[in-house]
């Protein structure tokens, strides 16, 4: 809920923006973003207004644009403000401090300020309020600032006036700071424009539109994160958005991924690839989220010499229904699911799913799993067995749940009688690369189910705010289905807030692919938590996995285990992950849990990247290497780090029977230039990995716990500098001290049967 309106540091009444016509006609349009929970240090609010304490403008400055920045100080002093330019990649181009005295206005010419730098680009402008020319500490000015800017379509001769996009500084509790105060990015901080799904109100068929170039269609989408320091600044972040295109009947014509990094300038028809926009309107959503940072978009359209602007608003999610194809009957609110699913159809919150059997969703089929639905995995189906629900290549999934109403896979077993094996779990089958020889492998477990391709950025559609559980099938050695498999999907698709629990296998598993994550929880698995293989370099934060002492493997169990391919050490593309803010717990001092157990475990030539995170209570070590391959990556001849491999400022705690087995060599690495140990030490002296007691709560030593430190866990590790897509904090492992946590019921369960 948005705090009550105060005076005098009141915001304007939020509305639409009005725009107006110079010329023929618009040629761009500014955005709005959705409000979501506040993160710490910052709120996040809805529709930008009209003033604020800090300005965001677009410009666009490319041949035949140009840009007019207008910003003015109401108050009754005299200002200074520091204007900073920011490319497509939001490298910053140039920053001044201008002078502006009571009442004053300035207009900027993108062209031509600051000697010219901006010419021939297209970005954003930040306009901060600092403390004198000499001191670019942002602080919070007298009165929130006004602004405009128009960006001109010199060859339609058209364009727009459009207010930027303002924000408040505001402290914890969300209030508006007073005038005066630092902005530090800690007692105080700039709201966040923080939307969920942003929508395209309107769009025509391709054939009847200006080129993109003359505004056909064209969209803006801006990903960045806050940079609080002196001066302020922004940098790039990489978000993941799924766009759902409907005609003007409402029908879904085609789900696409596109991945934002800073400023993404293109196209509708080039969003949805081949697909035929068919029809002469329609709507068109992008799901975002922006985590932490913040995310907007524009919107304009051209028809010959008449140009128009749209704003793109937010809305809270991708409409369901008959939209993306018919609700499924459920007669007494149960529906079996017995044969494949070829068209796009609705699973409803209203109805409990059984699986009977192995169920495949076909190519080109997308199915909607409303927010708190259930879904049940047969033990004993009258169809062939096990039962699993396995998306195939070119399929999609849209399971978007929530924190109060998560979607849940299990087993159709009553409570209490339910067990790790019920069922095979939910896989997903993608076109993204692997290092399969010919670049394309089989799904274990599975007949008929290839995977892999050349689409980095493919989509295999949202699974957010999900459980899967008492799921997991070893058919054979070596060929198993684990609780939750991602196969080659790419990363256009959206995982987050995704519980894989009590499997009879693995619990997350990548085989190879591009995807990105964050917020998952591994429990209870009998194998390992966290497993790729077979070249997978996408980047996962926020992860917590902890085993269960009465469901563990006896030949032995990793929160942490890589490869490569285990038929050629040296496939490419190598395994390349990019971890940050893990917390991984073994299954030391638990009743059953005395089996091996390495937390971070490599080998078969893989790489592992590893950063604020905190690794403890492993029965065996805190981290082993293996095979002469994966040391080769991760030490040149001499023995010394290539940085390849690394784990960087993070906690190893408790490992071994005396506690102290932070490292352990393997044969395998005898002859290597280096080994476990020498990495370990290494990382000591030179990577902030330290061995202090991160102060998990004493009931992590049994099961079901979320393990929010009470140690010093600070950290200055800036997790960006492993992967674009992961967030800079200040902490390690995957929960922030003080804070309750993100892995909270109903979501997220413990139940072990």
């Amino acid at each position: 809920m948005r705090r009550p309106m105060q005076s005098p540091r009141e915001r304007g009444t939020r509305s639409h923006r009005k725009t107006s016509r110079l010329g023929a006609a618009l040629a761009f349009v500014a955005a709005a973003a959705m409000s979501l929970p506040a993160t710490a240090g910052a709120q996040a609010i809805g529709e930008p207004d009209v003033t604020g304490d800090q300005l965001i403008f677009i410009y666009d400055a490319r041949q035949n644009r140009n840009a007019f920045l207008s910003v003015a100080n109401p108050s009754n002093g005299t200002i200074f403000v520091d204007v900073a330019f920011y490319d497509a990649t939001v490298a910053l181009l140039t920053r001044q401090t201008i002078e502006l005295s009571s009442a004053a206005n300035l207009v900027i010419d993108a062209t031509s300020f600051g000697g010219g730098a901006a010419n021939g680009t297209a970005g954003l402008v930040v306009m901060t309020p600092v403390v004198a020319a000499d001191n670019l500490q942002p602080v919070v000015p007298p009165t929130p600032l006004t602004g405009v800017f128009t960006l001109a379509n010199l060859q339609l001769a058209s364009g727009i006036g459009q207010n930027p996009f303002a924000r408040l500084a505001v402290d914890g509790s969300g209030n508006p700071a007073a005038p005066g105060t630092a902005v530090d990015g800690s007692s105080v901080s700039y709201e966040l424009f923080n939307p969920t799904v942003l929508v395209v109100p309107t769009y025509f068929d391709p054939s009847t539109l200006g080129p993109p170039e003359n505004d056909g269609n064209r969209i803006l989408l801006a990903a960045f994160d806050d940079q609080y320091g002196v001066p302020f600044g922004i940098s790039a972040r990489t978000d993941n958005a799924q766009a759902s295109f409907f005609n003007n009947a409402g029908v879904l014509l085609t789900t696409a991924g596109v991945q934002i990094n800073g400023v993404l300038l293109t196209d509708l028809q080039a969003v949805a690839g081949g697909t035929n926009l068919d029809g002469a309107s329609g709507k068109v959503f992008f799901d975002v989220n922006a985590g932490d940072g913040n995310i907007f978009g524009l919107f304009g359209q051209s028809v010959g010499t008449f140009a128009a602007g749209q704003v793109m608003p937010a809305v809270a999610a991708v409409p369901e229904g008959t939209n993306q194809g018919p609700v499924i009957d459920c007669p007494g609110g149960t529906a079996t699911i017995s044969a494949n699913i070829t068209s796009s159809q609705v699973w409803p919150s209203s109805c409990t799913i059984l699986l009977n059997g192995t169920i495949f969703v076909d190519d080109g089929a997308v199915l909607t799993i409303q927010a708190g639905t259930t879904v049940m995995g047969m033990r004993n189906p009258t169809n062939p067995p096990p039962s699993a629900l396995v998306f195939r290549r070119g399929s999609q999934i849209n399971a978007n749940g929530t924190a109060s109403s998560p979607i849940v896979f299990t087993s159709d077993q009553p409570e209490g009688a339910r067990a790790p094996g019920d069922w095979a779990g939910l896989a997903l089958n993608g076109s993204a690369p692997v290092n399969c020889p010919g670049g394309e492998c089989e799904a274990e477990g599975l007949v008929d189910t290839p995977f892999g391709g050349n689409n980095s950025a493919d989509s295999s559609g949202t699974v957010r705010y999900v459980r899967v559980e008492f799921a997991g099938r070893e058919l054979a050695p070596d060929n198993e289905l684990n609780v939750f498999t991602m196969n080659g999907i790419g990363s256009g698709t959206t995982i987050e807030y995704v519980q894989a629990h009590m499997g009879l296998d693995d619990a997350h598993e990548w085989f190879g692919g591009t995807v990105n994550a964050r917020y998952l929880v591994g429990t209870g698995a009998a194998d390992d938590i966290f497993d790729w293989q077979i070249g997978y370099t996408g980047a996962a934060q926020y992860l917590y996995g902890a085993f269960y002492g009465g469901n563990m493997d006896a030949e032995g169990s990793r929160n942490f285990e890589g490869d490569n391919n285990e038929d050629g050490f040296d496939f490419e593309p190598r395994s390349n992950p990019k971890f940050c803010n893990a917390t991984l717990i073994g299954s030391k001092g638990q009743g059953g849990g005395d089996v091996p157990n390495e937390c971070v475990f490599i080998r078969r030539g893989t790489l592992l990247k590893l950063g604020n995170s905190i690794v403890t209570q492993c029965n065996t070590t805190c981290f082993e290497m293996r095979d002469e391959a994966t040391a080769d990556q991760a030490c040149d001849a001499q023995g010394d780090p290539t940085g390849e491999t690394v784990i960087q400022d993070s906690i190893f705690f408790d490992c071994g029977a005396d506690g102290q087995n932070y490292a352990q060599n393997h044969s395998s690495t005898a002859a290597a230039p280096c080994q476990s140990t020498d990495l370990f030490a290494d990382w000591q002296a030179n990577n902030g990995l330290t061995t202090n007691d991160p102060g998990l709560p004493a009931e992590c030593d049994e099961f079901g716990c979320t393990p929010i430190p009470t140690g010093d866990v600070s950290s200055d590790f800036n997790c960006s500098s492993l992967d674009p897509f992961l967030q800079n904090t200040n902490y390690v492992g995957a929960f922030a001290p003080g804070a309750s946590g993100w892995a909270n019921p109903p979501w997220v369960s413990y139940a072990t049967n």
